[in-house]
């Protein structure tokens, strides 16, 4: 028996797999996991404490929205434990994340990622927006379990979990799945460490992902540098020259598909095309909900005509 995974409670992965279910219960892999609901968790158990726990190959397929995007989906058992683990590093992690971060985190999102930076906005005059290449692609995985190790050391569940998972997914020693609800949290791991050193020299820094925005009255090009080679030379990222970019506040700052300014945001166009492109009669409701936070009175009449739907 693994001294390491013995003292795991039945009820966590019961648990985990309630999380892990919800909105995915008409899945057929979901479906078919469900009808042999406790052996398979029981198993999965015995698997862990016997030490014979083994991560399964992904599944590959490719999605299209702002741009092309690899998924690799794990196998339903892998991924209750990627959502049990994901729960634990979360308790132990979220209280040293900055305060400005805002993906993949309780009570934070878009919505208030964009508000904050409105704010951030109306204090400062100009606006660096930094985007990472290929982020999650170029994580390295000495890295990561380092800054794991940090809280969790190497005979813990955590790290034994999070370095069979990171492992798991291999290209060169470096690379994170998209898909795996707990990328998301190795992620925030990653780029705390940066986080901290930003809002050091720089109040007003915003981070969702890798999609980064530091609002300041004055720059200059020594900043830049001094960002991009402490992202390259402590984690091995990179921010090409094509992601760098400096704009004047009053014009507005692009933000996760949204042009912001300090009173309001409107969509950038691509947006507004995808959207007219993939709404229906069915998810219309989501669509509205989400413009509806936005300034696009014209483009919301637009898409309300096209459901016959009549304002109040």
């Amino acid at each position: 028996m693994s001294q390491v995974y013995k003292n795991i409670d039945i009820s966590e992965l019961f648990s985990a797999w309630r999380r892990f279910r919800k909105g995915k219960s008409n899945k057929k892999d979901v479906l078919i996991f469900e009808n042999h609901l406790e052996n398979n968790i029981f198993d999965l158990r015995e698997d862990l404490i016997s030490g014979k726990y083994l991560h399964s190959e992904y599944k590959f397929f490719q999605v299209f929205d702002s741009k092309k995007r690899s998924i690799h989906k794990a196998q339903v058992k892998d991924r209750v434990i990627h959502e049990f683990l994901r729960h634990r590093l979360e308790k132990e992690f979220e209280k040293y994340f900055i305060r400005d971060s805002f993906a993949s985190r309780k009570n934070k999102g878009s919505l208030k990622a964009i508000s904050k930076l409105k704010y951030y906005l109306g204090k400062t005059k100009n606006t660096i927006s930094l985007d990472v290449k290929k982020y999650f692609d170029s994580i390295n995985h000495h890295v990561l379990l380092d800054k794991i190790s940090k809280k969790f050391n190497i005979e813990t569940v955590e790290y034994n979990l999070s370095k069979i998972i990171i492992e798991s997914f291999n290209k060169n020693n470096k690379g994170i799945p998209l898909g795996n609800s707990v990328s998301q949290v190795f992620s925030n791991i990653y780029l705390n460490d940066f986080d901290w050193f930003m809002i050091k020299k720089y109040h007003y820094y915003i981070r969702y992902n890798d999609d980064m925005r530091i609002c300041v009255d004055r720059f200059n090009y020594e900043q830049i540098v001094e960002i991009t080679d402490y992202l390259k030379n402590n984690l091995y990222l990179e921010i090409p020259k094509g992601k760098i970019k400096i704009n004047k506040n009053y014009k507005g700052v692009e933000f996760l598909g949204n042009i912001v300014f300090q009173d309001h945001c409107i969509l950038r166009r691509k947006t507004r095309v995808k959207i007219l492109e993939r709404a229906s009669y069915y998810n219309k409701n989501s669509y509205f909900g989400f413009i509806s936070k936005h300034n696009n009175y014209d483009f919301s009449s637009k898409l309300k005509s096209r459901y016959n739907i009549e304002y109040k």
